[in-house]
């Protein structure tokens, strides 16, 4: 697969917008880990339970978009971009 097709699916958008929306559809939990980052960001510094799931979600987040990268044929998330 290519940069072309990832963009015939999911828009012609630019930037990470692109990887994230083929996250939260080709992914399975990749729609709930977006829900989880996105409810926990305002309180990751409130203690450090928060802290270190919020770092672990980050990770997680990476691998997905490394899943994705590898499935299209892209060295990184960010060639996508061009």
């Amino acid at each position: 697969m290519s940069v072309q097709e990832l963009r015939e699916l999911y828009g012609d958008a630019k930037g990470t917008t692109i990887i994230n929306r083929a996250v939260k559809a080709e992914i399975p939990g990749g729609e709930l880990l977006y829900r989880l980052l996105d409810d926990l960001y305002p309180r990751r510094s409130a203690s450090p339970e928060l802290e270190a799931t919020y770092a672990r979600l980050i990770a997680i987040k990476s691998e997905m978009t490394r899943a994705i990268a590898v499935k299209y044929g892209l060295k990184s998330a960010t060639e996508a971009t061009t």
